[in-house]
């Protein structure tokens, strides 16, 4: 538990470039594109993680010999694998978000960019 309180810390921390450095929003669609943003570079870590403790699961039930730690790492399994799904699904929620908006999140499209793509030296 005390790895998982360590990981929260970093992960916020890591965010904090994000937060310092935004610009004030000036209107709904530059709120709704910081949060696409931040959610965009948040959720791969994510669902490393997930793919993480789904194999920790797999590798914990194949060396695993009692049937009670074989049935704790089927909820593992079961936690990893719903991670995925979830993870997986908010990933595809942003992209709905950020094209229903028409937000330019990849660097293609009219939408507006933040931060930008490319900067030519």
């Amino acid at each position: 538990m005390l790895i998982m309180k360590k990981f929260i810390y970093i992960s916020i921390l890591s965010l904090t470039p994000f937060i310092s450095s935004a610009q004030n929003p000036q209107n709904l669609n530059e709120i709704i594109l910081m949060v696409v943003v931040i959610l965009n570079a948040l959720i791969p870590v994510l669902i490393g993680l997930a793919v993480l403790l789904f194999i920790w699961g797999v590798l914990r039930y194949y060396i695993s010999d009692s049937s009670n730690t074989k049935k704790e790492a089927v909820k593992i399994i079961g936690y990893g694998i719903v991670s995925i799904f979830v993870m997986v699904s908010l990933w595809g929620l942003v992209f709905v978000i950020a094209n229903s908006f028409n937000l330019n999140i990849n660097g293609s499209g009219s939408g507006n960019t933040l931060p930008p793509k490319y900067i030519n030296i």
